[in-house]
């Protein structure tokens, strides 16, 4: 979610200038700030998974089966890689929807448009928690080579840090093929030693990496 808010920004100061992106961003975190986090303990989460060969009309469908099952469509991330799409939702629904009754909907849906699907119940957002606030992006970008998921990932890790959302993506031509990689990753810890040792990283393998602290609003 959080990289997809700052696509928006991005893309809006692109358009629009800096000041209207400016405005933007501050109404943003005004609203979300706002906005009331009370949730009925008689409500229930569900973690949806769908994945098939791309076509127009997955996510209004998918949308429309939620919709009418009465089910709130919270966290979300969908991509197509090649031709196969991948949807993955946090759904939170409540009385008289059950489980076993999302199950039927969505499994006809999968059936008619022939996807994989998987829903589990699983527990609703967390409360917030003040020791990830120390959270970083972190973009790369250079020439395709092996190794530089997993090298970014083990310093990561080795500076306590948890990846929670990642893009990457292949550029470039054929014979020049340029790599690019975005994480959002909770830190337990400042990020300055990882800053360094990406820095590192980065001149070694002739990267362009950079690492920024994570806008405190994150949704």
């Amino acid at each position: 979610m959080l990289l997809n808010f700052m696509v928006a920004d991005a893309v809006l100061s692109h358009h629009v200038g800096e000041n209207c992106s400016a405005i933007f961003t501050k109404s943003m975190k005004s609203t979300f700030k706002n906005v009331s986090t009370t949730v009925s303990t008689m409500d229930q989460h569900a973690l949806l998974n769908l994945s098939g060969q791309d076509r127009p009309g997955i996510v209004a469908r998918m949308a429309e089966v939620l919709f009418e099952a009465g089910c709130n469509i919270q966290d979300s991330s969908m991509t197509r890689l090649r031709n196969q799409f991948t949807v993955m939702l946090l759904l939170r629904f409540s009385e008289p929807t059950t489980l076993a009754e999302l199950t039927e909907r969505l499994q006809a849906l999968a059936n008619e448009l022939q996807l994989q699907l998987t829903l589990t119940a699983t527990p609703g957002r967390p409360p917030p928690n003040q020791e990830t606030d120390l959270g970083c992006i972190i973009h790369v970008l250079g020439a395709d080579q092996p190794g530089i998921v997993f090298k970014v990932a083990q310093i990561l890790q080795e500076e306590q840090g948890n990846v929670i959302d990642m893009f990457t993506r292949v550029m470039g031509s054929t014979n020049k093929p340029i790599y690019a990689m975005t994480i959002e990753a909770d830190m337990h810890q400042p990020i300055t030693s990882l800053k360094a040792r990406l820095k590192k990283l980065a001149d070694d393998l002739s990267l362009d990496i950079t690492v920024n602290p994570r806008d405190p609003v994150a949704f």
